[in-house]
C-alpha cells in the first residue's frame, strides 16, 4: 500500500507542476481583450438530502437555470435526484446508485447524519484501521460523485466547453450545524469532494484504502479553487426561495423542512426596508423527526406479541403507538415557535389572524407529520399565550422564463436546492446566528430545556 500511496503523491506532484507552469505561460502572456467574456461560471445548488441528494445548476450573469436530471435505476424514485446511499463490497470498494454493483455488496444509508453527529439507523465501521475518520471519507466520496456528475450534464446541456468553466457551488447541510462543531467537518469533506472531482486521483469506485489515501493526500495539498464550494444552511437556501417572490409581505414566519432523517424548523421575521428585503431568524432548532427516521423510530414498537395479536384477530392493519414520537414533534414544533415569539417585540403579532407556517421537503406529504404540526397549536394551547393559529402552506418553486425545471414532478423538493444555486453574496442580509445574536445561541442549544420550563410555567400540568 506505501508503494501505491507514493505513485500517487508523485502524480499528483506531476499534475500540480505542470499546472503551475502552464498558469505561469498564461500569466506571461498578453490576454486576449475578450478572455474574461469566454469563461461562463456556473453555481452548483447542491441539496445533500437524508434520502436523496437534488442539484440545480445556475449560470452567473445571464441567470440560467435548470435541474441536473440525474437518472438511476433507484426503485420508487421517478424524479431527477440521486439515493443518498452507498454500497461497499467484500473487497472493500465503494459504489453510488450511479453505478452497477454485485449482487451481494451492502448497503449504507445514513453517512450524512452521522457526518453531523446525528446518529441515525445503524452505523458502519470497518473492520480495519483507516486514518481518516469513515463517515469523512463516505460523506466525500459522495459528493465527489454528485459533482463529477453534475459537472457533466450540466456542460452537455448548455453545450458549454469544461476548458471555460469556472465551478462554483453551495452544499446544504441543517441549519443546527451552521454554527456548530460539525460545520468545520462538513468544510472540509465539501472541499475535498471538490478537489476530487477536479483531479484524476481515484476511479469512480475506489477501494476505502484508494479513497482515504486520496483524502489525506488533499488535506496535506489543499487546491485553492476548492474554497468556491462552501456549505449553507439548508433553511436560509428556503428563506430566500420564499422572499425571492415580490409578493411575499412584512410579516413573521416558519418554516418546517421535513427531510428523510430531520425535522428543520426556523421562525423569521421578514420585512423591506427601502426596497431591500432583511430576514432576521429569531429561531433555527433541527430534530431527528423526519419520515423515515420517524418510521423506524414508530416501527420500534411494534413487537411480535402486537403482530401475533392483530393476525390473530383479523386485523390487516397494526395499531402503531406514536403518542411518545408524536408529543416529540409537538416539543420540537413548540421549541420554534414559542421562543421564537418570546423574542419578538412586534406587537402587531397578536394581532395577526394566522400565523404562516409553510412546509417543505420531501416528507412534507406525509399526512402524520402535517397533522402533528399543525394540531400542536391546540395540544400546546398556543392560543393562551397570544400565538396566531397556524396556517400550514406548501411552499411553490419559482419557475421563470430562463429555468429548466420541466424534468421534475414534484417542485417542492427541490426549494433547497434552488436556493443553493443563487451565489454566495447575493442573498438578502440575514441576522440571527449565534455569532450575530446571543439570544439565538441560547435559543439554539439550550431550547428544550428552557421550553419545558417556560411551557411548565404557562400551563402547568396540561403537558
Amino acid at each position: 500500500m506505501d508503494d501505491w500511496k507514493d505513485q500517487l503523491a508523485r502524480r499528483w506532484a506531476s499534475i500540480n507542476k505542470k499546472q503551475h507552469s502552464e498558469q505561469q505561460t498564461h500569466r506571461n502572456a498578453i490576454p486576449p481583450r475578450n478572455a474574461s467574456a469566454r469563461r461562463t461560471e456556473i453555481n452548483l445548488g447542491i441539496d445533500f438530502g437524508t434520502s436523496f441528494t437534488k442539484v440545480i445548476y445556475r449560470i452567473v450573469g445571464p441567470d440560467i437555470s435548470g435541474i441536473i436530471p440525474f437518472a438511476t435505476d433507484a426503485p420508487n424514485c421517478d424524479e431527477p435526484m440521486v439515493p443518498s446511499l452507498l454500497w461497499i463490497d467484500r473487497d472493500f470498494r465503494l459504489y453510488t446508485a450511479f453505478e452497477k454493483r454485485p449482487i451481494d455488496a451492502s448497503e449504507i444509508r445514513y453517512f450524512k447524519m452521522h457526518l453531523a453527529g446525528m446518529g441515525i439507523g445503524r452505523s458502519f465501521q470497518p473492520d480495519f484501521n483507516l486514518e481518516t475518520p469513515i463517515y469523512r471519507l463516505l460523506c466525500a466520496f459522495y459528493l465527489f460523485r454528485i459533482l463529477k456528475a453534475s459537472k457533466g450534464l450540466a456542460l452537455r446541456i448548455e453545450h458549454l466547453d469544461s476548458t471555460n468553466i469556472t465551478w462554483s457551488g453551495n452544499v446544504g447541510i441543517p441549519i443546527g450545524y451552521i454554527e456548530s462543531e460539525s460545520r468545520p467537518r462538513f468544510e472540509e469533506v465539501v472541499h475535498i469532494a471538490a478537489m476530487l472531482s477536479e483531479r484524476s486521483m481515484i476511479s469512480d469506485t475506489p477501494t476505502l484504502d484508494e479513497l482515504d489515501a486520496a483524502y489525506r493526500y488533499c488535506v496535506s495539498n489543499p487546491d485553492p479553487s476548492a474554497a468556491n464550494f462552501m456549505v449553507m444552511s439548508e433553511m436560509e437556501a428556503e428563506i430566500t426561495s420564499l422572499i425571492d417572490d415580490a409578493s411575499t409581505k412584512d410579516g413573521m414566519y416558519v418554516l418546517f423542512d421535513i427531510g428523510g432523517g430531520t425535522v428543520d424548523g426556523a421562525a423569521f421575521t421578514f420585512k423591506r426596508e427601502n426596497g431591500e428585503p432583511r430576514v432576521n431568524i429569531l429561531t433555527a432548532l433541527v430534530a431527528p423527526l423526519g419520515f423515515d427516521a420517524t418510521a423506524e423510530e414508530i416501527a420500534k414498537s411494534v413487537s411480535s406479541n402486537d403482530v401475533a395479536v392483530a393476525l390473530r384477530n383479523g386485523e390487516t392493519n397494526l395499531r402503531l403507538n406514536t403518542e411518545k414520537i408524536k408529543k416529540s414533534m409537538h416539543m420540537h414544533v413548540s421549541s420554534v415557535i414559542v421562543l421564537a415569539k418570546k423574542k419578538t417585540n412586534y406587537s402587531w403579532l397578536e394581532s395577526m389572524q394566522e400565523l404562516p407556517v409553510f412546509l417543505c421537503g420531501g416528507g412534507r406529504h406525509s399526512t402524520w407529520h402535517r397533522t402533528a404540526i399543525d394540531e400542536t397549536y391546540a395540544f400546546n394551547q398556543h392560543a393562551n399565550v397570544g400565538i396566531p393559529r397556524y396556517s400550514c402552506m406548501e411552499m411553490s418553486l419559482p419557475n421563470g422564463p430562463s429555468t429548466k425545471y420541466n424534468g421534475a414532478k414534484d417542485h417542492g423538493r427541490f426549494l433547497v436546492a434552488h436556493g443553493l444555486s443563487i451565489p454566495a453574496g447575493t442573498h438578502p442580509p440575514a441576522v440571527g446566528f449565534p455569532r450575530q445574536n446571543p439570544q439565538v445561541e441560547y435559543a439554539a442549544y439550550d431550547a428544550k430545556s428552557i421550553l419545558e420550563e417556560r411551557m411548565y410555567d404557562l400551563y402547568g400540568e396540561l403537558l
